[in-house]
């Protein structure tokens, strides 16, 4: 049996260097190669066109580094007042993901619940009653919208979130 196996392995290895792969590459990249061949008056073309693009491009102003350095982030606007900004930015902070992985309509709820929360924040920070527990259970009642998020972690970034916006007044 171990003869016959032998005996059809060596028939098979007579196979021509055409029908081989090897034989199949090697006419395929001889196709490849014909088919790919550029005349010289396509590469005149090209080289035109490429050089015009480059021209066009240099004519056009280059923004000096010093302005774009100044054009930081844009100024929030004029109805937002600092602190909601503040409180805003620690809020979306670390959700961004889940923010984007969420239906559109469940964006927009979140996001429109945030920023209320934001400004019930803002409000109890200018009365001077900024209150632990009652900023951490407006966040808390915000970060609830989120689907299947696990409680403990609705707890640790609603922890995280309050003494960050606690530390804002310090």
């Amino acid at each position: 049996m171990s003869d016959q196996n032998n005996k059809n392995f060596r028939e098979l290895m007579k196979t021509s260097p055409e029908e081989s792969p090897e034989g199949e590459m090697a006419k395929s990249r001889a196709e490849i190669e014909d088919t790919t061949e550029i005349s010289q008056e396509q590469k005149d073309k090209f080289r035109t066109e490429v050089l015009d693009e480059i021209e066009a491009a240099s004519r056009q102003p280059v923004a000096n580094v010093n302005d774009l350095a100044n054009k930081s982030v844009p100024a929030p606007p004029p109805d937002k007042s600092q602190t909601l900004v503040q409180v805003e930015n620690i809020l979306a902070q670390d959700l961004e993901g889940t923010f984007y992985q969420m239906d559109p309509d469940l964006k927009q709820r979140f996001k429109s619940e945030g920023e209320k929360t934001a400004a019930k924040i803002e409000a109890l920070i200018k009365a001077g009653k900024g209150k632990a527990g009652a900023i951490f259970n407006l966040i808390i009642k915000w970060l609830k919208i989120i689907p299947g998020v696990n409680k403990f972690f609705i707890k640790q970034e609603a922890k995280i979130k309050t003494s960050k916006i606690i530390n804002l007044n310090k």
